[in-house]
């Protein structure tokens, strides 16, 4: 079927298994094309696909790159899992759904991974990323400092006094513009269902001593990475990978906080697309 969703035209598809349904949003015809898909992953954990759909761009290019979009399990139009317990979220079962779905209908596309607007630039190591936060907030005012610490890092959206501080937060690490298209990422952040999986994540699997620093030898295959000059997670993350991949490239966007796709996606899409097509 196709749809229009936020002004992406895309094909909605499903694959539907004995216990849960897997959604999906095909941007460009994959069925005859050059280019290997991209499938997108959102963030979060516990974003929705709302929130990365710039990458749609690829799909209109005089080169057309097409672009799948899901959203992961116990998010938006997925099977939601409320009542599962925190052990069920694990790193491999995100692994394995995002397997099934290139199984199924993408001709062995090509990944990349979009953190949130919470997480990102993917940190290696939670312990760094907590270093990171605690540097961005000291250099905010102390009465917005003490509200978010006294919420000891979990999300409250019915706290208005978190909110308020929070999105003081966001507006210098998180998006530092204003625009309509961002309602998609805005529509994202809004929904609930991610609190279920984000905090159930962070306090199981994606715990204060998560730590892949060791492992990041193992990645073989050339290596995009990007970060942002106004991001709470800096530069001093990203060496990490930059030093541990044995082919990395890195590139900045100068003017971006945490959606660079959103903040200035005329560049970020390029840079996507010349490492791609390389």
């Amino acid at each position: 079927m196709l749809t229009c969703y936020y002004g992406i035209k895309g094909r909605n598809l499903t694959i539907q298994l004995p216990w849960r349904d897997l959604p999906y949003m095909v941007v460009g015809d994959i069925s005859n094309t050059s280019r290997t898909p991209l499938v997108a992953l959102h963030g979060g954990p516990g974003l929705l696909q709302s929130s990365i759909f710039p990458l749609s761009d690829l799909a209109s290019f005089p080169s057309p790159i097409p672009v799948i979009f899901y959203d992961q399990i116990g998010n938006a139009h997925s099977t939601h899992l409320d009542d599962k317990p925190e052990s069920f979220w694990t790193i491999d079962f995100f692994i394995d759904e995002l397997t099934l779905l290139i199984s199924m209908d993408t001709r062995g596309a090509v990944c990349l991974l979009l953190s949130s607007p919470f997480t990102k630039d993917t940190p290696a190591s939670r312990k760094l990323q907590h270093q990171a936060l605690m540097r961005c907030m000291q250099s905010i005012p102390e009465e917005v400092q003490l509200v978010l610490k006294k919420q000891g890092g979990k999300i409250d959206t019915s706290n208005k006094e978190y909110n308020k501080a929070a999105a003081y937060f966001c507006k210098q690490f998180g998006t530092r513009y204003a625009d309509p298209m961002l309602e998609a990422l805005a529509y994202s952040l809004r929904h609930e269902d991610h609190l279920v999986v984000l905090n159930a994540m962070l306090k199981g699997k994606i715990n204060s001593d998560w730590d892949v620093t060791d492992k990041l030898h193992l990645i073989r295959v050339l290596t995009l990475l990007l970060n942002e000059k106004y991001n709470f997670i800096g530069d001093e993350l990203c060496s990490t990978f930059f030093c541990n991949i044995n082919k990395v490239k890195w590139v900045q966007f100068a003017q971006s906080s945490h959606v660079p796709h959103w903040e200035e996606r005329e560049r970020y899409m390029e840079v996507v697309k010349s490492f791609l097509v390389e």
